[in-house]
């Protein structure tokens, strides 16, 4: 990806230097276009639909890209994009194209970051392609830049091809927070393209997507449980996390972190792995934020946040991934059942290292259930929020909540 020095070369190369220009049809203000409704306050949602124009800039060589406005193919209106690129043939060392849509004002995501996503339609000139060798980022006026890359999971179909296919990037998926852009002030769009290609490229929008949303537990109120095997669901009450193969309640106090789960397992309570390596069989992991108001997008741990396991075999351990020790006043109490497990679990605060939860606050929280099969060795792995999606033990942006009541 471009760093932030190049990328303003090149900008002012193109749209202020003025030595060389874009081959533009047409150097005017875009009209307001209306094909595309508001979502929430933001208007601005139309970034391409007709015309090249002084909001459009590009690489200026035309060994390494063309753009060009076109009207043998179009998916809506009369013309679309043609862009044909050469990063190796052409010799270049980056190769992109920004649009400062809305006459480069700027633009606020703020309402919309969990509601919203780019959209473009885009089709191969010749053959077809699995995903495209494209980052695209957004820019603040700062020069700031969050990425996002166009792989086969965000292409309807997951293949582009000789006629018009959809490419959706919810603005979730850009790192905003972890690259510290400021999305009240977004400048630009921007497209960087790798290994080479040629396509046409239309309605290129800030459309609404359904809510990324995170699931959020509540938690039970009164006495607190006994953490000794013999489970009742009466003592943790709350809204407990429902995953395929059991059920997992957390509660807290002053002194402990609490878990219980009742577990379905035809080969229960199997896991003589090492502590560090206690996900490779049947075990708990929760993921939790100690300090309330962190960002939930955030990309990567930030002080307070949390990884534990509980290995769950003859000899049950409580693992602190985060700083890599035993926590050995931990209480973990397990229970074959006719049906599979139970566990019960109180892990000390201090031994954490943490400020415990504060009532009326709300934690960010992800859970996830190792199940192993005869040998020991998991066979797979539920999680309650990022149900879809790998990497919460490093990613909180995948945790859901939980909402603290004392």
């Amino acid at each position: 990806m471009p760093d932030t020095t190049r990328h303003i070369l090149t900008f002012l190369l193109i749209t202020l230097a003025g030595c060389v220009q874009p081959k533009h049809m047409g150097l005017y203000d875009a009209p307001e276009d209306s094909a595309h409704d508001h979502i929430r306050d933001f208007y601005s949602s139309s970034i391409y639909d007709e015309q090249l124009t002084s909001e459009l800039w590009y690489t200026p060589s035309p060994s390494c890209i063309q753009v060009t406005n076109q009207q043998v193919l179009a998916y809506t209106g009369a013309s679309s994009l043609r862009i044909a690129w050469d990063k190796p043939g052409g010799g270049c060392s980056w190769i992109g194209m920004g649009i400062g849509w809305d006459n480069w004002s700027g633009k606020n995501f703020e309402s919309i970051l969990d509601t919203a996503a780019l959209s473009f339609r885009v089709r191969m000139e010749q053959g077809q392609s699995r995903g495209l060798p494209w980052a695209v980022g957004f820019e603040d006026f700062a020069g700031a830049q969050a990425w996002t890359g166009t792989t086969s999971d965000r292409i309807e179909g997951g293949v582009v091809t000789e006629t018009w296919t959809r490419v959706i990037l919810p603005l979730s998926a850009f790192p905003f927070d972890a690259r510290d852009v400021d999305i009240t002030s977004i400048k630009q769009v921007i497209f960087q393209f790798e290994s080479s290609g040629r396509v046409y490229v239309d309605d290129i929008a800030i459309i609404p997507v359904a809510s990324s949303g995170r699931k959020t537990l509540t938690m039970a109120t009164g006495p607190q449980p006994m953490a000794d095997g013999l489970f009742s669901a009466g003592e943790w009450g709350g809204t407990p996390a429902l995953l395929p193969d059991g059920v997992i309640h957390v509660r807290s106090d002053a002194e402990y972190l609490y878990l219980a789960a009742e577990v379905i397992d035809s080969s229960p309570l199997v896991n003589d792995r090492s502590a560090s390596e206690l996900w490779n069989g049947d075990a708990i992991e929760i993921a939790i934020s100690t300090k309330s108001g962190s960002s939930p997008r955030r990309l990567i741990f930030y002080p307070g946040d949390v990884h534990l396991g509980l290995r769950l075999g003859k000899d049950p351990v409580c693992y602190h991934w985060t700083r890599n020790t035993i926590l050995t006043n931990a209480i973990i109490a397990t229970r074959a059942t006719s049906a599979g497990y139970i566990v019960e679990a109180a892990i000390p605060w201090k031994d954490m290292g943490e400020s415990p939860w504060q009532s009326g606050s709300l934690y960010d929280l992800e859970l996830a259930l190792d199940m192993s099969g005869d040998d020991g060795r998991r066979v797979i792995q539920h999680r309650w929020n990022s149900t879809g999606t790998e990497g919460f033990n490093t990613t909180p942006a995948l945790w859901g909540g939980i909402q603290v009541h004392h």
